[in-house]
Formats: structure tokens, C-alpha cells, sequence
């Protein structure tokens, strides 16, 4: 999640997080808007409602960004729905 360090070392993919790094070089994230999970409510619903499962994202350029966070210990599906219009994923651990 924004500004939070990786805190399990053993689940800790260097070749992934090379790849998130590079897609947000390319998406232009140092000049995009930041939507934290704490402030983006009107905006970005997460279902199901769990404290453990967070969106955020940013927004530069015409584009978004969606960053979700699974900070449980188990595989979760959620729906990401942008007003308007819904996106679903399948978080892994």
C-alpha cells in the first residue's frame, strides 16, 4: 500500500515489484494525483467491505491508476467500482 514497507520478506517478489515500478514510471505517477484509500469514499467503493481490502489511485493525464491492497492472509475477489462503472479482480496473497 502507499507508503508502507514490505513486511512479510518470505512473499517478497523482486521481479514483481520491478514490474509495478516500471508501469508506474510509465504511467507518469510522479506528476499524477494521489486518491488514498482513506480519502476516495465518493469515488472508489471496494466490495466486499473489509478493513483489509483498500483501493487507492491516481489519476494524471486523462488515465487512472487503480492500486487494491489485500492485507489479509487469504486469496480475496473483490469488485472496484469507479463512479460510474464496475472492474473486478482476483487479489492474491
Amino acid at each position: 500500500m502507499h507508503g508502507t514497507l514490505c513486511t512479510k520478506p518470505e512473499q517478497f517478489d523482486a521481479g514483481l515489484v520491478e514490474k509495478i515500478w516500471i508501469a508506474q514510471h510509465a504511467f507518469g505517477i510522479g506528476k499524477a494525483t494521489f486518491y488514498g484509500d482513506w480519502e476516495n469514499a465518493r469515488l472508489l467503493k471496494i466490495e466486499p467491505v473489509n478493513d483489509r481490502l483498500l483501493g487507492s489511485f491516481y489519476e494524471g493525464d486523462g488515465r487512472m491508476m487503480l492500486v487494491l491492497a489485500n492485507l489479509t492472509d487469504q486469496q480475496q475477489g473483490v469488485v472496484a467500482q469507479f463512479n460510474p462503472g464496475p472492474a473486478t479482480v482476483i487479489l492474491p496473497t
